[in-house]
């Protein structure tokens, strides 16, 4: 196999097509091979045997099914055996002895507060059902039967409908074949691939009269002989537990990754008897450097920054992004319980609470407002933002008293257009070459904070790009003091680093490291050796070829400070 399964709640669609010899393609969830109805539930008076994930690219789904890999389906039929009992659940909620055992019981009990009427018959264990059976093939050496511990499976000839019968017929919904002169991929006229395809949930071609049930079948699975079949190991439905006398029905239901190594320690600080630094508010798009950036102001005595508070990206749905942000380290990091509890509560219409409602995950203008209700009357807020602006433009439209409270704002963003040709780092708009990837994405909400008449300090993309080497900030970490909070930044980084040698992808990552620097303005300011001038600027909006863009502009603009220049 090519790299390891996901976890146990996580989807686990994969494949290795650089070489087919020995490689089996392991998918999840297949479509309805007992002409059951099943998951499409918002298509189904249109199409009522197929499943979302195959449905979503039948054409795709077809070609990986052809393609000659191996294939071994553990579908809808199989999962469906296998809910989340009742019992299931209380024997779970007692083993709660390892991280990880917390960590999909606590995901599985917001799944289950979370849903609607009749979990116990409703919710299935799909994903992790399909990871279970692939790694048991595997460990029993891929068997040609699929032997496992799980499933009962079967060989089947199988094939996945692309389009709906009369072949041959354009009548304009099939992109394939309509408007070419020859169809896409040399596809056969007439062929399996030419009938209609279904153009959205109001298709009057797939109704059928005098019915309630749709007659198109677009990404329905079939069992088929003939050419058009592909043999495929399919898993019927799971193993009924050995241990007749166990409350659990099932023998994947035993089967839990268990850690020997595990502690946990609770660290509360203690800032009784100590005089608070500056209030500072943090606002960021939990990129990686957002998370350096903040480990640096918490590491700074609360004499010198007081952190009020944490805003994140408006829709607060970033800490969950470990993939993207902390590439899997999230896991050395300590945990909150407010992961597990959703954004409402009863209190707030919902029909039932999560675990912990009162650590409910309030709106970043909700922190603000609970943020500015404790400061003193003298008072004033200092704000980092290392992302878009939208969360700073909300406070100022939506707060009166805003203005007053915010004593100065240092931005990471911006790109200043002077003429000399530079280019921006909006890689993937290649119409706008001179914009900034957080001026850009919100370019309305940066000029309502940059008209704001604040004092504003921007970090722009010049002085970030001149502390962009991982090599000369890992030598530095692997000279200093060893503490818990320095060796998770150097994992990162070297990570990083790895990922940026490795994969096209990455080569832009280097790029966060500039995101400290508005952190380094307020930690230690005194340890750099830079300039600033005062500038006139104006920010582009309208069109997405302009968006973000900033210039200078003595006429119109607005002053910031804005030329940050670093002596390295």
């Amino acid at each position: 196999m090519a790299g390891s399964p996901p976890g146990l709640w996580e989807s686990a669609t994969w494949t290795d097509g650089a070489n087919c010899d020995g490689v089996r393609a392991y998918v999840l969830p297949p479509p309805p091979l007992a002409m059951q109805f099943l998951s499409l539930l918002v298509a189904y008076n249109k199409d009522p045997y197929a499943e979302f994930n195959i449905f979503g690219d039948p054409f795709g789904a077809y070609q990986v099914f052809h393609s000659g890999i191996p294939i071994t389906l553990v579908p809808l039929d199989a999962t469906n055996t296998i809910p989340i009992t009742e019992n299931f659940f209380k024997e779970f909620e007692q083993k709660q002895n390892t991280y990880e055992a917390m960590y999909c019981f606590q995901s599985l009990k917001i799944a289950r507060d979370t849903w609607f009427n009749q979990f116990y018959i409703s919710y299935f264990m799909w994903d992790s059902f399909m990871t279970g059976v692939a790694l048991s093939i595997m460990r029993n050496g891929e068997r040609p039967n699929g032997e496992n511990d799980f499933a009962e499976m079967e060989v089947m000839n199988i094939t996945v409908v692309t389009s709906n019968e009369p072949y041959g017929v354009h009548d304009g919904s099939n992109p394939l074949f309509d408007g070419h002169v020859r169809p896409k991929f040399n596809l056969l006229e007439g062929g399996v691939h030419s009938g209609h395809v279904l153009t959205g949930l109001d298709d009057p071609f797939c109704v059928m009269k005098g019915s309630i049930k749709g007659k198109c079948q677009d990404g329905y699975t079939k069992e088929v002989q003939g050419l058009d079949s592909v043999a495929a190991l399919v898993a019927v439905k799971a193993k009924p537990n050995r241990n007749a006398n166990s409350p659990l029905d099932r023998e994947f239901f035993n089967n839990f990754l268990e850690f020997p190594h595990y502690k946990e320690v609770m660290y509360k600080p203690d800032f009784r008897n100590r005089i608070r630094g500056m209030p500072v508010i943090f606002d960021m798009d939990m990129s990686p450097g957002d998370f350096i950036a903040l480990l640096c102001i918490l590491k700074a005595n609360i004499e010198v920054i007081d952190l009020k508070g944490i805003l994140v990206i408006p829709h607060g749905s970033g800490g969950g992004l470990d993939t993207g942000t902390l590439f899997g380290l999230a896991r050395m990091l300590p945990r909150a319980p407010r992961r597990y509890t959703a954004e409402n509560s009863m209190k707030y219409g919902t029909p039932r609470d999560t675990a912990h409602p009162e650590f409910r995950q309030p709106l970043a203008f909700e922190v603000w407002q609970q943020v500015t209700a404790e400061l003193g009357p003298t008072d004033k807020i200092t704000i980092l933002t290392n992302g878009p602006l939208a969360n700073i433009a909300n406070i100022i439209l939506s707060d009166r008293k805003a203005k007053s409270i915010i004593e100065k704002i240092y931005i990471v963003g911006t790109h200043l257009v002077d003429g000399e040709g530079e280019e921006g780092n909006l890689f993937t708009v290649p119409s706008n070459k001179f914009a900034e990837f957080n001026f850009f994405l919100d370019p309305k909400a940066t000029k309502i904070v940059v008209e704001s008449r604040l004092d504003i300090t921007v970090i722009p993309l010049r002085a970030q790009r001149q502390v962009s080497s991982f090599g000369k900030v890992l030598r530095s970490l692997s000279a200093a003091e060893k503490t818990p909070e320095l060796s998770f930044v150097y994992r990162l980084l070297l990570l990083m680093q790895k990922l940026q040698k490795k994969h096209q992808s990455y080569s832009h990552i280097d790029m966060f490291l500039g995101e400290l620097l508005d952190s380094m303005f307020l930690v230690q300011q005194s340890h750099l050796n830079y300039s600033i001038t005062e500038e006139a600027i104006s920010v582009g909006s309208g069109h997405v070829s302009m968006d973000g863009q900033t210039i200078l502009d003595e006429t119109n603009g607005k002053l910031v400070k804005g030329q940050v220049k670093l002596a390295l």
